[in-house]
């Protein structure tokens, strides 16, 4: 099989850390599971300019995250699949920060 065929199937990740403080990218899929240390946490796939990036919400930002998709009119985690979405940086008192989102663009 011809290697340029199979780097086409390749899913490509980026770190966090390589995204920057606001970007905007196309939510591809949401899962709630236990993260490594056993908390349910929301995952959210956003697919961005260089490849797909993973954004996870721990109990302790996902009432920031609550509030700011139902500020955008969301009901249910299905309407963000698909959609082109804003995320902005946002600190916590405690823990590390997160990309919450701000708008959906057109």
């Amino acid at each position: 099989m011809d290697i340029k065929e199979l780097e086409s199937l390749a899913l490509k990740r980026v770190s966090l850390s390589e995204v920057p403080a606001e970007f905007t990218g196309t939510v591809k899929k949401y899962e709630l599971r236990d993260d490594k240390r056993g908390r349910k946490s929301l995952f959210l796939t956003v697919e961005y300019s260089n490849g797909d990036v993973v954004i996870k919400y721990t109990p302790m930002h996902l009432s920031e995250f609550l509030d700011a998709v139902k500020k955008l009119g969301i009901k249910d985690l299905d309407e963000l699949v698909g959609k082109k979405v804003r995320f902005v940086t946002k600190a916590f008192r405690i823990g590390n920060p997160r990309h919450i989102p701000i708008k959906i663009e057109d």
